[in-house]
């Protein structure tokens, strides 16, 4: 991405972030992040009764959190940290986690002619890559991974990466982009209204602290609150939790949800991401 652009979808980040901030109070329904990770927990797919998967999933998500405005404001430094020793290197082109293959991902649809809703199942490939941070002639590591539900013609790229932007107000970026067949029935993604994370396939979902904007007909961007509390909650979840779960909306207004196993090469992925950050390492000179 080159700087011009960075600065082009800095400007429409902050710009929704407004026009968002504005419009929540009028349409979306305010949930209490602690109170959507309290009963979670348990929460699973009831066996054996007539349920629809989809509004069971989307249960856990019924707006942004009420945080969300508190990210808005200016990120605040933080604290220096006090070390003997400085922290060893570690080399974007060199860390990867265990190759074990792909991961399981489960598209859930909603379909009129199926009270239950629909399955399809995909896969996702994770890794560590190195990307060039904003504005440097450095790279950093990113969390990558690669889905693909062929039966839908459904592609997405999920990159997960600290934010190095001091001007936006966010601890974490998630880029998501999809790639849809020629033939892909929902016509389009209208919506990701955002992320959530959970212990099971089948469980309902806790959403992260955050923003979900759209900036092009197929890039979404979420920045996760900047907010100490918040930040401290999002971190504690990544490392917890093994699965993602994307709510969409198609352009034909059905819903849907993308379930994400990250699996064991998927939890070592975010975790040596995570550790790097945490020490301030991770970095190397682009080439």
């Amino acid at each position: 991405m080159s700087g011009f652009q960075h600065d082009i979808l800095s400007c429409r980040f902050m710009r929704r972030c407004i026009e968002a901030t504005l419009g929540v109070i009028c349409i979306l329904v305010l949930i209490d992040p602690a109170t959507a990770q309290g009963r979670d927990a348990n929460a699973r797919i009831p066996v054996g009764v007539e349920t629809n998967v989809i509004s069971f999933l989307w249960d856990a998500f019924r707006g942004v959190p009420n945080a969300f405005m508190a990210g808005l404001m200016p990120a605040k430094a933080p604290p220096e940290r006090v070390a003997s020793s400085p922290p060893k290197p570690i080399n974007p082109d060199a860390v990867h986690p265990p190759d074990l293959g792909p991961q399981r991902v489960v598209l859930y649809e909603e379909d009129p002619a199926h009270p239950k809703g629909v399955q399809y199942v995909g896969t996702v490939v994770w890794r560590l890559e190195p990307v060039k941070k904003n504005g440097s002639d450095t790279r950093e590591i990113a969390v990558r991974g690669d889905i693909d539900i062929p039966a839908r013609q459904i592609k997405m790229t999920f990159l997960f990466r600290k934010n190095a932007d001091a001007a936006l107000p966010a601890s974490h970026l998630a880029e998501l982009t999809f790639i849809l067949g020629p033939d892909f029935a929902g016509g389009g993604i209208a919506n990701v209204p955002g992320l959530l994370t959970k212990f099971a396939e089948q469980a309902r979902g806790t959403p992260f602290a955050g923003l979900m904007v759209k900036v092009t007909e197929s890039f979404f961007l979420m920045g996760f609150s900047n907010v100490e509390s918040d930040r401290t909650r999002n971190l504690q979840l990544l490392r917890e939790r093994s699965w993602f779960d994307i709510p969409v909306v198609y352009k034909n207004q059905r819903r849907a949800i993308i379930a994400i196993d990250r699996g064991r090469p998927g939890d070592s992925a975010f975790l040596a991401a995570l550790e790097a950050w945490d020490n301030g390492v991770g970095e190397s000179s682009a080439r």
